[in-house]
């Protein structure tokens, strides 16, 4: 048995990635290797949760059928998704797809915060009651101040927390 299964079907981004941005090419899970996954049996195995990460998985686009066979499969586990969220505000009808999905399918998301882009998308899961936590994702030591206060509203409604990573932010 699995505690944790962590899922990366892509390595497309719609922003600048600290993980891809080395990547020059970018892949993601055909449909014939998605059907291949979801047909083993390691997803029956799995007890407490299955983790979509990516890239960014709303750039798959298989993410959304792949997100009803999973919880077919196992109705009794966590599911969690982490995004950038910046494709649910671009593109009103993805959004509404991707909200009844996670609700159907009872998901929880993660969002990413790289920038105010992101804010649209936090707004719109928290209101739909499907927003675990934002990870704030500062790419330089000014961005880290600035993001500070809102770090602080922020954390008055949903858990947040940091992700610095080296080289990406240069310490003063």
């Amino acid at each position: 048995m699995y505690d944790v299964i962590e899922l990366y079907p892509t390595n497309k981004y719609d922003y600048k990635c600290i993980c891809f941005s080395n990547d020059e090419k970018q892949k993601e899970w055909s449909l014939t290797k998605t059907e291949n996954i979801l047909n083993s049996e390691i997803f029956n195995k799995v007890e407490r949760e299955i983790r979509i990460l990516g890239g960014e998985p709303t750039q798959w686009e298989y993410l959304i059928d792949f997100i009803y066979a999973l919880r077919k499969k196992n109705e009794k586990v966590k599911i969690t998704l982490r995004t950038n969220g910046i494709k649910l505000t671009k593109d009103s009808e993805y959004g509404k797809t991707f909200v009844e999905c996670c609700k159907d399918c009872n998901v929880r998301i993660t969002i990413l915060y790289y920038n105010q882009e992101s804010l649209g998308s936090i707004h719109l899961l928290k209101t739909e009651h499907l927003l675990n936590d934002v990870l704030m994702i500062p790419t330089s030591s000014i961005e880290l101040e600035q993001l500070e206060d809102l770090f602080k509203i922020l954390s008055k409604h949903v858990r947040v927390s940091w992700y610095l990573s080296f080289p990406s932010i240069k310490y003063k």
